[in-house]
């Protein structure tokens, strides 16, 4: 689904968006970015290259052949993680988690 049919589709059902890119920031800034919109209550949905086959397994080359969109919802900074929702995921996370139904670290969201 191209980035415009997303943004539309969202905005037909009354959600505020905007589109960001992220290809010029450093790792930095992109965490920044997305922690920002998350303490102003904004989920952030973020097109990524899916390297996840699987819950807990993860093939380095796949994410550069495979597009994929996850919803990031929150965050723990001492833990350095972000919780979010991934749909091509099947099945629960371990643990319980606070919201969404993925834990992934600061450097697997940035990879």
């Amino acid at each position: 689904m191209a980035r415009l049919d997303i943004q539309n589709l969202i905005e037909k059902h009354g959600l505020k968006t905007s589109i960001r890119f992220a290809n010029k920031m450093d790792d930095r800034m992109r965490l920044d970015l997305i922690r920002g919109h998350i303490d102003q209550d904004e989920p952030v949905l973020l097109a990524i290259g899916n390297g996840h086959t699987r819950r807990d397994e993860f093939q380095p080359l796949s994410r550069y052949f495979v597009g994929h969109y996850l919803t990031v919802y929150g965050y723990n900074e001492g833990k350095q993680i972000f919780y979010v929702y991934d749909s091509w995921l099947k099945g629960h996370y371990k643990t319980e988690i606070p919201i969404g139904n993925e834990v992934r670290s600061y450097k697997q969201l940035l990879w």
